[in-house]
């Protein structure tokens, strides 16, 4: 038996940073790569501390990772409590989501849990979580729809793709983070109530102290979709101009696309930009990437992904008084005002892209006025605001139980 606060399970990806942090036994050198980038995820890091801090229920998180061999639990804190599952067998087939329906369900029942909350991916935790038998709500970011699919996976891209309308149309309450992606749950064959509640950012974005901004930033995943080419592409035309803004990129490549367009961007930076102008850094943790924000002229982000719900590297900008210039494109207007707190361009015009960044390097009065602008917008992502709109959807959810 639980206290006698509601108990409310709460289903997404445990990050691999947070498995070494919490000593569960689990095959690190399998998850190096992983552990360094875990803490961009944003349910498994800032949402479940601020629920367990501003929240006034108990919750239990399960996730599955491919990386423990048994099932493990740890106490977080006093509100949160964490189970992590090892992969049920075929994992990445059809079958295997319905095991792991069928295991979460059994789960939920045997803690007395009163509600669910499915993040991350419609098809797989989002089914988990209507498929519980309890009152449930899916947490929708980002679709498998429009996403870029390799031709040997296009089989199983297409299975997914056909379980997550289904879960849509199945679905009796939904959580999206913009109204882009509100549209989208409709065009599927939504038919239950969709709440409209933003990512939340974590506190240390809030604490930047911004001073002598020099450089520019990329913050994203190296896909073609994400628009990388097209920033060097901008500082190219820049270099022409006599112009050289300093460039610092932070995100990982996986997968061998991925890999194959890192490689193409690095050749273009030894070929058309001079020496040291740009930097890769790699993955870094989250309180890294705070960091760089406190010297950063602004944040690009020319993304052109089909698939992006959000951007939580826009709204992190934000928080931390960093203007953002991004392709108008997508739901990123929801979140960037032009000419105010940053600059929208149009979709995969690398000269209009170019002259932003030029204006961002050279309008020191109007880059005071973004930041202050940004500063105020990112309060909307405080971790009390979003966990306060939570709430009142969990109190929703508890209503509905039988």
């Amino acid at each position: 038996m639980h206290t006698s606060k509601p108990l409310i399970a709460l289903l997404g990806h445990f990050p691999e940073c947070d498995l070494a942090k919490w000593n569960f036994e689990f095959d690190a050198e399998s998850a190096a790569d992983l552990i360094a980038i875990g803490a961009f995820s944003t349910v498994e890091g800032a949402f479940l501390r601020a629920f367990a801090k501003y929240l006034p229920f108990q919750f239990h998180f399960f996730s599955f990772s491919k990386f423990v061999a048994s099932t493990q639990r740890r106490r977080i804190s006093e509100n949160l409590q964490v189970t992590v599952i090892p992969p049920v067998p075929f994992s990445g087939m059809v079958s295997g989501w319905k095991l792991r329906s069928k295991l979460i369900r059994k789960l939920v029942c045997e803690h007395e849990c009163d509600a669910v909350v499915g993040f991350r991916n419609i098809e797989g935790y989002g089914r988990m979580a209507i498929e519980s038998g309890l009152p449930a709500t899916v947490v929708i970011e980002e679709t498998v729809h429009g996403i870029p699919c390799p031709f040997r996976f296009a089989l199983s891209f297409g299975v997914a793709r056909r379980v997550e309308r289904r879960v849509v149309r199945r679905a009796r309450h939904m959580v999206v983070i913009s109204e882009h992606l509100r549209k989208r749950m409709l065009a599927f064959g939504a038919r239950c109530q969709i709440e409209n509640i933003p990512n939340i950012v974590g506190d240390r974005f809030f604490e930047i102290e911004r001073n002598n901004p020099s450089y520019l930033l990329y913050v994203g995943r190296i896909a073609e979709e994400k628009g990388l080419l097209d920033l060097l592409e901008a500082l190219r035309i820049l270099s022409d101009r006599g112009e050289r803004p300093q460039l610092k990129v932070v995100g990982g490549a996986m997968g061998t696309e991925s890999v194959a367009h890192l490689q193409k961007c690095e050749i273009f930076c030894s070929r058309y930009l001079a020496k040291d102008q740009v930097e890769f850094l790699g993955s870094l943790r989250s309180d890294e990437v705070a960091a760089l924000h406190a010297s950063c002229l602004a944040l690009v982000m020319p993304s052109f992904a089909k698939y992006e719900g959000m951007g939580l590297v826009i709204a992190e900008a934000m928080a931390a008084g960093t203007p953002v210039i991004a392709y108008n494109f997508g739901p990123i207007p929801e979140f960037v005002t032009d000419q105010q707190d940053g600059l929208l361009v149009e979709a995969r015009c690398t000269d209009h892209l170019a002259t932003a960044i030029e204006r961002v390097a050279t309008d020191e009065n109007w880059l005071q006025s973004a930041s202050r602008h940004a500063r105020q917008r990112g309060h909307r992502y405080l971790g009390s605001a979003v966990a306060s709109a939570y709430g009142e959807v969990i109190n929703g959810l508890l209503k509905n139980r039988k």
